[in-house]
């Protein structure tokens, strides 16, 4: 007997009774026959057919059983019993589904807002065999290095980019500033990277650019003609010859998004690297093949305080994997916390769901008791509940993703002002139904179990007017614990503001009142020559300076909590002793700069105006970890520090 049958007798329940009822009839007729041959009346060859045949209703009963899927029947009878019972209390069913809507509203959004940071793929071809690739601890390499390990052949194919952060765009008499990633030419080719309109950037080209789909509407106005497009960036023209896909995200993922991709131009540059593996190849075996690259490195390029086989790193581009590093796991931390706090606001609306559910268990005890009293079982009854719990949460959660779409809408279309462009595009997925699925049949639980445990038990009477006496009974359980999960959340908002509040009125040290800043960026082939820098510097300086209510003026390549740069390197005290390897924040900036924006100095003095390249000026914290100084002393230290240093860009690695 096939699934496919008791699922056909379910669905034609009538057709199905008919043909039972006229089987029947036709053994009884047969049977009657046989009886009148043998030598019986018609009257009473029917009546032994019929008394041998057996009660017709008890046959068709086990007959149906036979054929029929009872727990999908009982299932559908039970919802169709919550329905009924639910739509007589339309009070209670808006405030326990609009409650769980809520909760499971914001754990969606906040699921899809994490799947999307940490999860999202990249738009490109067989992403499981693209990896990002480190040599030497630093997340970028130099031109000729990448030249180098592009020809190697150690590879399936090697290709690099690089976040350019702002580029000029003068159109139409005005300047304004774009975020651009600058790629090697044969990026687009070896990642697969769809596009919209047009191709991608390939060998030999210069001076074109690929555009973001939200750069062609908004800046281009959907331009159909938009291919072969000039567009003067940095003083020079450069030819549209392709518009990425609308959901295009890029290969950094955490929804970092560019205006334009642009090919790398001269020998000045430094790339991430980007390598995809030949089938089948595993991790381990790829990380061997770079470090022998790194060795063949360090032979063609080599440093005695800097070696690029120390520090090697083959991530994926996706998965789980890429979670490894410490600057991932800070960032899965920190979703993991906004989860773990929606779960607990989930949790009180489960508690609070529940209480009413116990509560209105009260005004039923007089169903149950009869349901009870006609045969119906413990668990028949727990079942009955369960189901209607499931019900609830089945509506909570169908409102929740509704929620979640208004949300997520909104959130994609909000521009977020931040020094890096991104581009957020949650959009429902199977992952979220299935999370979605998750937290229905958890709050169905959760919202359900205890108070069907409750009340379905012995002598309902005596259970339900229990729960208003003054032990310490389930629904005070319930409350109790409601509070203290909001006890818990409320504390750490608290602690967030409290922080939050602290955070904003620290005193950065120097003066925000009083300071303001006006960052230039120079066209870069335009102003290669160092003296004609120097000099629009000093131009610009003096004017400033003219200027009514100017009180000082200084130079500095980065702004204090706006931008950062990290350098790593080996450093070394007084030219003797073991070189140390490391990390420190790192600032150019010209004379009278501690001054113009309200930073004392512990000791010594400022950059004079013809200062020597090699003069430096550290925090209190260098000075005493690392040159062992006591700065409050009046005597001046005359610590010698020798420096040998590789830059890592300020791109986030």
């Amino acid at each position: 007997m096939t699934w496919w049958k008791k699922f056909s007798s379910l669905r034609n329940r009538g057709e199905f009774d008919a043909e039972l009822a006229e089987e029947m009839r036709l053994h009884i007729e047969e049977h009657t026959a046989e009886l009148i041959r043998e030598g019986l009346s018609p009257a009473e060859a029917i009546r032994r057919a019929r008394a041998q045949f057996g009660s017709q209703a008890s046959l068709g009963e086990r007959t149906r059983d036979e054929w029929r899927l009872r727990w999908l029947e009982d299932l559908l009878s039970d919802v169709r019993y919550g329905l009924r019972s639910l739509r007589r209390s339309p009070g209670f069913l808006a405030v326990a589904v609009l409650s769980l809507a809520l909760g499971i509203g914001v754990n969606t959004t906040l699921f899809s807002l994490t799947t999307e940071f940490l999860f999202s793929v990249p738009s490109v071809r067989d992403g499981a065999t693209l990896w990002s690739a480190r040599v030497g601890g630093n997340s970028h390499i130099g031109a000729e290095q990448f030249r180098f390990l592009r020809e190697s052949n150690l590879f399936h194919g090697v290709a690099g980019y690089r976040e350019d952060g702002e580029i000029n765009w003068r159109s139409n008499g005005e300047t304004r500033s774009l975020h651009a990633f600058r790629v090697s030419d044969n990026l687009f080719d070896l990642a697969g990277i769809p596009l919209a309109l047009g191709r991608g950037i390939q060998r030999g080209d210069e001076d074109v650019v690929v555009i973001s789909h939200a750069m062609w509407r908004s800046n281009l106005a959907s331009d159909a003609d938009v291919i072969g497009r000039v567009l003067e960036l940095d003083g020079r023209p450069h030819r549209v010859i392709g518009v990425l896909p609308e959901d295009h995200r890029s290969l950094f993922g955490f929804g970092l998004s560019s205006d334009l991709y642009a090919p790398v131009r001269g020998n000045l540059y430094s790339l991430i690297l980007v390598i995809r593996s030949a089938d089948g190849l595993s991790q381990t075996a790829l990380l061997e093949r770079l470090h022998a690259a790194a060795r063949r490195l360090d032979e063609l390029f080599p440093d005695r305080n800097f070696k690029y086989v120390q520090n090697c790193h083959m991530d994926p581009l996706q998965g789980l994997e890429r979670f490894k590093g410490r600057t991932m796991m800070g960032i899965a931390a920190f979703f993991a916390m906004l989860l773990t706090v929606a779960g607990l606001l989930l949790m009180i609306a489960c508690i609070n769901v529940s209480n009413l559910v116990l509560a209105r268990g009260s005004a039923r005890v007089q169903e149950f008791a009869v349901r009870a009293s006609l045969g119906a079982g413990r668990w028949r009854l727990v079942r009955q509940i369960l189901t209607e719990s499931l019900l609830l949460a089945s509506a909570g959660t169908a409102a929740g993703l509704a929620i979640n779409f208004l949300l997520t809408r909104l959130l994609n279309r909000i521009p977020l002002d931040l020094p890096v462009q991104l581009a957020l595009r949650m959009e429902p997925d199977w992952r979220l139904l299935a999370y979605a699925t998750l937290l229905a049949v958890g709050c169905s639980i959760a919202v359900g179990l205890l108070p069907a445990l409750r009340i379905s038990r012995g002598e309902l009477g005596v259970a339900m007017k229990s729960s208003v006496g003054g032990r310490l009974t389930l629904r005070r359980v319930l409350v109790v614990a409601q509070v203290a999960v909001s006890i818990v959340v409320l504390t750490a908002a608290v602690l967030f503001a409290r922080n939050l509040a602290a955070s904003a009125g620290v005193e950065p040290s120097f003066d925000l009142d009083r300071t303001m800043y006006v960052r230039v960026r120079l066209t870069p082939d335009r102003n290669q020559d160092v003296a004609k820098k120097a000099a629009f510097a000093d131009r610009v300086q003096r004017e400033i300076e003219a200027l009514p209510g100017v009180r000082a003026l200084a130079l500095t390549l980065m702004i204090p909590m706006n931008d950062d740069a990290t350098h790593g390197g080996s450093l070394q005290r007084d030219g003797v002793g073991e070189r140390i390897f490391m990390r420190y924040h790192f600032n150019r900036a010209g004379p009278g700069y501690f001054a113009t924006i309200g930073v004392p100095l512990a000791a010594g003095r400022e950059f004079a105006a013809a200062e020597p390249a090699d003069s430096i000026i550290v925090n209190e914290s260098f000075a005493r970890q690392f040159l062992a100084a006591d700065l409050l002393s009046d005597a001046p230290s005359t610590s010698a520090l020798s420096s040998e240093s590789r830059a890592t860009p300020s791109t986030p690695t």
